[in-house]
């Protein structure tokens, strides 16, 4: 059985009082005394730069006004695995790398010194989000169509939280919206087609980076 002792600022010793039913209670033959040696504060903010991103990205947690002396080891909250190497403080904010994630993870950090070790009281929680699958089957409807008539590029299995943006692949000007994937085939419109135009496709993981997972072209022969 373990017995909390609460937070401790000194040395202190313990003796332990029994109790059985109707019986009088008593003392424990065997005290214990707990050293307390140094002080560490525990109470210093944690924080990330970035707290939701695509998976393969990583960030940086952040340990505000640092105590010298103290070391600061990032770790994994769900079994107080160790993330890099342990950080000395510097008085300042210290950065501790998480590394590439593909999950969700929340972090903690063990604050030490060459007497004692204690996690800091703050947590960070880390969204990651899965990436845009780039191998999606992207076809057109027809690839030669009538002066100003339009055409429509058929994304297959589009992944439901994914937007998707038909783009011209000469200038990268949107054509048209994003859509939302719906989990099947999700139709972009090219809008009216007045000469031979290349289209890309376009995936963006919730439109919040202009970076390309995967591109396809079409040219479309107008007659």
């Amino acid at each position: 059985m373990l017995l909390s002792t609460g937070t401790l600022n000194t040395p202190i010793t313990f003796n332990v009082l029994a109790t059985g039913g109707v019986c009088a209670p008593v003392e424990l033959t065997s005290t214990v005394l707990v050293n307390v040696a140094g002080a560490i504060n525990l109470s210093l903010a944690v924080t990330a730069q970035s707290i939701t991103f695509c998976a393969g990205g990583g960030t940086i947690v952040q340990i505000a006004n640092s105590e010298v002396g103290v070391d600061y080891q990032l770790r994994d909250d769900s079994d107080n695995s160790s993330i890099g190497a342990p950080v000395a403080g510097t008085g300042g904010t210290l950065d501790l790398p998480t590394g590439n994630l593909l999950t969700s993870v929340t972090f903690n950090v063990l604050a030490s010194t060459v007497t004692c070790a204690a996690p800091l009281a703050a947590t960070v929680s880390i969204t990651v989000n899965p990436a845009p699958a780039v191998g999606l089957t992207v076809t057109a409807q027809t690839g030669v169509v009538c002066f100003g008539t339009t055409a429509a590029i058929e994304v297959d299995n589009s992944e439901i939280g994914v937007s998707y943006q038909l783009r011209d692949n000469v200038t990268n000007n949107a054509i048209g919206s994003a859509l939302v994937g719906t989990g099947s085939i999700l139709s972009l419109p090219t809008g009216a087609l007045t000469l031979i135009q290349h289209l890309m496709f376009c995936n963006n993981w919730f439109m919040l980076k202009s970076i390309d997972y995967g591109s396809f072209s079409f040219c479309f022969t107008i007659g």
